[in-house]
């Protein structure tokens, strides 16, 4: 291993090896030097600072690659007079032979351990084994908790239409929804054939006919139902002003037990025949009616006990069908004369108004509007 010295180190030891090769080389030089004349000596040497090796050379030309050079000038004047001044240095000699390498020298101490080196890369994967036999089978593991549930399966097929069931009983009607806005006038259809002039029937008798008038006042709501059933009505009295919206008429009857029917309903004074029907409705609210029309009915409707209240027959008066777009402010009426229907003394009456589906699509719908009418008796 090398030893490294410090150069102060080298030089010391160069200053010594040169005194005593001065001291050597004095006392050959003696014999020859003059008598009385100065003695010069110049020793140049070669070393290295990182070995600590010196070399005595002739010439410093003969120093190697890394290493260094020193000289030292010596006088003595062998009688001992004073000190001449120094010469001037000589010319530099040849560079002689290189000297045989000495030999090695004792091992140094082992020097402290160095820092841990970077982790080299990780090598290849080494080959697959060959798979090992089978082990034998384990003992059966309890049995685990039930896990959640999966996601739900596709929808299966519509299975087939089952048979029809029974109608349930009529629901109550909803509220009025509020009044749309008015879709455009359709076109106006082409006007159909003038029907043939019926025979002028019988002149009737004379008598002395009586007029009874009644009004809604308020808008009363006419509903239509699926299948042509006869659900909600309203009511108005025979003669005077008011009406009564969502009375139920299921069953073809309207108990005015404890109802406001009851206070609507009028009795016929004396014995009366009635002989004719006018009604006028004007329409409150907007509704489409296209694909389908819809016809509203003035009817006369009596009870004798003033709890049961059922249609009087043939007392009906049918207006035009409405259809398409009904805008607010449509106005639809009816006449139907030539009635002969008996009506007894203290037999109460009402006035039923009602729609139902003449025609086209079976749809629900719902009528807002005033109402009139008048009933012709003799």
């Amino acid at each position: 291993m090398t030893s490294f010295r410090p150069r102060a180190y080298a030089s010391l030891t160069l200053a010594s090896l040169a005194t005593a090769t001065l001291i050597g080389a004095g006392a050959g030089g003696a014999q020859a030097a003059p008598t009385g004349k100065p003695e010069v000596r110049v020793i140049s040497a070669c070393f290295s600072v990182k070995t600590g090796k010196i070399r005595i050379v002739k010439n410093i030309k003969q120093c190697k690659r890394g290493e260094e050079h020193i000289r030292w000038t010596r006088g003595k004047n062998r009688n001992r007079g004073p000190q001449g001044e120094t010469g001037a240095a000589g010319p530099t000699g040849q560079v002689g032979a290189t000297g045989a390498t000495g030999p090695a020298g004792a091992t140094g101490a082992t020097g402290p351990a160095g820092a841990t080196g970077a982790t080299g890369p990780t090598g290849a994967t080494g080959a697959t084994g060959a798979a090992g036999s089978d082990g034998a089978t384990g003992a059966t593991g309890a049995t685990g908790g039930i896990g959640p549930a999966g996601p739900t399966g596709p929808v299966g097929p519509t299975g087939a239409t089952g048979a029809a069931g029974s109608d349930g009983a009529t629901g109550a009607i909803g509220p009025v929804g509020p009044t749309g806005p008015t879709g455009a006038t359709g076109p106006t259809g082409p006007t159909g054939p003038t029907g043939a002039t019926g025979a002028a029937g019988a002149t009737g008798p004379a008598g002395s006919g009586a007029m009874l008038s009644s009004s809604s006042g308020t808008p009363a709501v006419t509903p239509t139902f699926l299948g042509g059933s006869l659900g909600n009505v309203s009511v108005l009295p025979i003669n005077g002003t008011g009406s009564i919206t969502g009375i139920s008429a299921a069953g073809g009857v309207i108990d005015g037990s404890g109802t406001a029917v009851a206070g609507l309903a009028q009795p016929i004074t004396g014995d009366r025949v009635l002989t004719g029907i006018d009604a006028y409705f004007t329409s409150t609210n907007a509704a489409s009616l296209i694909g389908t029309t819809i016809r509203l009915k003035a009817e006369v409707w009596t009870s004798t006990d003033g709890i049961v209240y059922a249609p009087l027959p043939g007392a009906v008066c049918t207006m035009n069908g409405l259809t398409g777009i009904v805008t607010i402010g449509t106005q639809s009426d009816c006449s139907t004369t030539g009635l002969n229907i008996p009506l007894a003394d203290q037999t109460r009456a009402i006035i039923v108004v009602r729609a139902e589906v003449s025609a086209g699509l079976d749809i629900v719908s719902s009528l807002s509007g005033y109402w009139s009418a008048g009933l012709k008796m003799s």
